[in-house]
């Protein structure tokens, strides 16, 4: 009789871990920040310029190692903006004046 009981807490502790793997995957939506990278292109004609966007999250965030983060839109986004000489010449392209992605920076978890 004491098998038996060993082998049902068992059962009840493997299925219940296998749950809570799944629990700590569904933690709903994220949401981050987009951050824009400190280098952009110009093209020969330095009217426009573009820049690439990275959602990420606003701070460090630990998950699960058997959870990964599955983006609700691109997680790189390139966007054109405009040059600006800034405090150079005026032929010159030293800002690109940009606005982050108009897509939320959104993701959800799955299970690997």
């Amino acid at each position: 009789m004491s098998n038996r009981l060993i082998i049902g807490a068992l059962v009840i502790f493997v299925s219940g871990h296998a749950a809570w793997a799944e629990d700590e995957c569904s933690k709903g939506t994220g949401t981050g920040v987009w951050a824009a990278e400190r280098e952009f292109y110009v093209p020969p004609v330095p009217l426009a310029c573009s820049r690439v966007y990275t959602c990420g999250p606003a701070q460090t965030t630990m998950s699960s190692a058997e959870c990964r983060r599955v983006y609700h839109y691109p997680p790189k986004q390139t966007i054109v903006g405009v040059c600006s000489a800034a405090r150079g010449p005026a032929d010159s392209c030293n800002e690109c004046l940009t606005n982050p992605p108009s897509d939320p920076c959104e993701w959800h978890w799955e299970h690997i």
